[in-house]
């Protein structure tokens, strides 16, 4: 699941970096919902979903 992400949020980067907004926008959904899957999965080690909801808020404020 994790390079799933990985391959969703650089399809989302590519398409604001080349001003492909359809695909950058309808990238940002898939990218966050596994980010908090993740998180959701990590939830029994404090420091592990910390660092995943840091990283769901990163995409969050990127997408904005």
């Amino acid at each position: 699941m994790e390079n799933l992400h990985i391959v969703f949020w650089l399809l989302k980067d590519i398409g604001w970096c080349l001003i492909w907004k359809p695909l950058g926008i309808a990238m940002i959904f898939p990218t966050l919902i596994i980010a908090l899957v993740i998180a959701y999965r990590t939830r029994q080690f404090m420091s592990e979903l910390c660092h995943n909801l840091a990283i769901a808020v990163w995409i969050m404020a990127n997408s904005y």
